[in-house]
């Protein structure tokens, strides 16, 4: 193991304390009283208070927060250098609606928005006195109706935009509190649910993050904690108990996420006249498999076979499906060998059994893109259920010298038509080869429009675009090419009792040249966390920086896969309970081989941050 102890035991002067609470100190403040039949005691607000710093709050009205308002009733805003808007009286009433305010209304942070009174020895203080801190402790304050039980309470803001709520223990609270964090300004919809702080919630995208505690015969959930809210980097919150057992929490994404589709491949003819004047008789397609996941896709190389009179008939009705066992199974270019497939009376053949694809209608390239199976499709809105229309037969013949299962739309009628088309798939049963043949297509233009999407689905694919049958072949389809977002995770949990091994683990990690087998990543710690920064300016635009400093450096090593570990020592020499440490991985690669995105000019991926909290359980 790497010895890093003597580097992080200054490092980690810095880092949060977590003795639950701590007395608040600084100043006492005098509140105005917002009403002239309360004292400011009880239903009272200070002044603006300069924080030192600009607080930042992604989303909100302003970019940056200088002053603070407080609130008698256990909740802070955010201003800069003007007054509080949108202050209601008694604590939060309303809930999510306090949260949200109204349009214009304040930013506003509750480490407990309830109706609270003054105790025996009440006293509100501001402490200014930690640079990047601003700390305002409730001391010795009692919940309406609930004289008997006396607590203190603080909020700490820190210039990086987190914020700390810390709590003595309090066995009632009556009738209810809410704690959280919102940007204000109506944020929001006002359906928001509330969200568990103490069990770790996250917002999303919304500012606006808050839980909701109720009257219970047992002491509240937040009684003797400490909750951290940080900015999660996609413009929300997200919340951990702190005085709770050590963890490990990931914060913000890495990049990249991207993925492109050339595994569909398919022609949307809008109506009869151009199918009919693309695909004249005896035209037709192949697919052949040509390495794993991929098909060469090419014009002509089949014949129509006339259905025998051995062909089974499928009893299809319209939109229908009938389940077909050929005596081998069919192997796809996926790798996957299908037993049973499916026959829809519109026109195409499925790799799975009836009813896992839609029936759909007629051609449909939505449906085509989000079929759950792999399938080979000459869709139109057909229905042989008419007594006088033709059947979709199926028989097993040798062509080729190989066993293939022909399933034959013999003259089938256009939906509420009686006109016939007639076109076969020929699947070869050991080469997974497929034909389609058409042999008849009207030209006959129906009371209705009738489109035909010709193509192939491979299962939830995305978008290729359209190609043109008659120029555009031969084509070789290949697997979706996706890229991941580079990722950290670590465990086991920091226990410093008297020591726990952590091991980092990075995923995702690009080649650094392609098809060299070499994956080369790095770990960075810090004591500070950013709310995500763009990397941009670097020549990594949509990687963000989740971490303030590079204060510790952990190599990792070279990897042939894209997995990669290394590990850090937490122990009760360097590390307190409560210390808290950042860390974010990075993976390089040489930008003259551009990743799939083709964005990135520097060579580097970030990725999620993980937020490691000590404790001694």
């Amino acid at each position: 193991m790497r010895r890093v102890l003597p580097w992080l035991s200054p490092l980690l002067a810095s880092a949060l304390p977590c003795q639950c609470f701590v007395a608040g100190g600084g100043s006492t403040l005098s509140l105005t009283p917002t009403t002239p039949w309360y004292s400011g005691d009880d239903e009272g607000l200070s002044a603006p208070l300069p924080l030192g710093f600009a607080f930042p709050m992604a989303g909100a009205a302003s970019a940056t927060w200088s002053h603070v308002v407080v609130d008698a009733n256990g909740v802070l805003y955010l201003t800069n250098g003007g007054p509080a808007v949108g202050t209601p009286l008694f604590g939060a009433q309303n809930g999510v609606d306090d949260f949200r305010g109204d349009a214009g209304d304040s930013p506003r942070i509750a480490p407990l928005w309830a109706d609270l009174w003054a105790g025996a020895g009440w006293s509100i203080t501001a402490n200014a006195s930690v640079p990047g801190q601003f700390r305002v402790t409730w001391n010795n304050v009692e919940d309406v109706g609930s004289s008997s039980s006396m607590f203190s309470l603080s909020a700490t803001l820190f210039a990086t935009g987190e914020v700390e709520f810390a709590y003595t223990p309090t066995t009632s609270l009556y009738p209810y509190g809410y704690i959280g964090v919102a940007i204000g300004n109506g944020v929001g919809t006002g359906i928001e649910s509330p969200d568990d702080l103490i069990g770790g919630g996250d917002s999303g995208t919304l500012g606006l993050l808050y839980g909701e505690y109720f009257n219970d015969p047992d002491e509240p959930e937040f009684s003797g904690k400490r909750i951290g809210i940080t900015p999660n980097g996609t413009g929300g919150f997200t919340a951990i108990a702190t005085c709770a057992p050590a963890a490990h929490t990931s914060y913000g994404a890495g990049c990249y996420t991207y993925q492109e589709a050339r595994e569909a491949l398919y022609q949307l003819f809008p109506n009869v006249a151009q199918s009919f004047a693309a695909l004249p008789a005896g035209s037709s397609i192949q697919f052949t498999i040509a390495g794993p996941g991929s098909y060469l896709v090419s014009n002509g190389g089949g014949s129509f076979v006339p259905p025998s009179f051995g062909a089974v008939v499928l009893p299809l009705s319209d939109d229908d499906q009938e389940d077909v066992t050929p005596s081998i199974p069919f192997p796809h270019a996926n790798g996957t060998s299908y037993a049973v497939l499916s026959v829809c009376s519109n026109g195409f053949v499925s790799m799975a059994p009836s009813g896992v694809n839609p029936n759909g209608t007629g051609g449909s390239v939505s449906r085509l893109l989000d079929a759950p199976a792999p399938s080979f499709r000459s869709q139109r809105d057909y229905n042989p259920a008419p007594a006088a229309s033709g059947k979709v037969k199926v028989e097993e013949i040798p062509i080729g010298g190989a066993p293939t299962l022909v399933v034959t739309w013999d003259g089938v009628f256009l939906y509420n038509t009686t006109t016939p088309e007639t076109f076969q798939f020929q699947l070869n049963l050991i080469t997974g080869q497929v034909t389609i043949v058409w042999q008849l297509m009207t030209a006959v233009t129906p009371p209705t429009s009738r489109p035909l999407l010709v193509g192939l689905a491979q299962g939830n694919s995305f978008d290729p675009g359209p190609i043109v049958l008659a120029t555009d072949l031969p084509q070789l389809t290949s697997p979706d090419v996706e890229l991941l977002p580079l990722s950290l995770s670590a465990a086991p949990a920091p226990v410093i009792a008297p020591s726990t091994t952590v091991t980092f683990t990075i995923g995702n990690i690009p080649e650094f040249l392609p098809g060299s087998g070499v994956h080369l990543a790095t770990l960075f710690f810090s004591v500070g966390t950013l709310p995500g920064v763009d990397l941009g300016f670097l020549g990594a635009p949509g990687c963000e920086a989740y971490i303030a400093s590079l204060d510790l450096n952990l190599a990792v090593p070279l990897s042939a896969t894209p997995v990669a570990s290394t590990t850090l020592t937490f122990d009760n020499l360097s590390f307190a309970p409560g210390d808290v440490v950042y860390a974010q991985a990075i993976a390089l690669f040489d930008p003259a081989f551009p990743l799939a995105n083709g964005e990135n000019a520097f060579g580097l991926t970030v990725s999620n941050g993980v937020r490691s909290r000590t404790d001694t359980f």
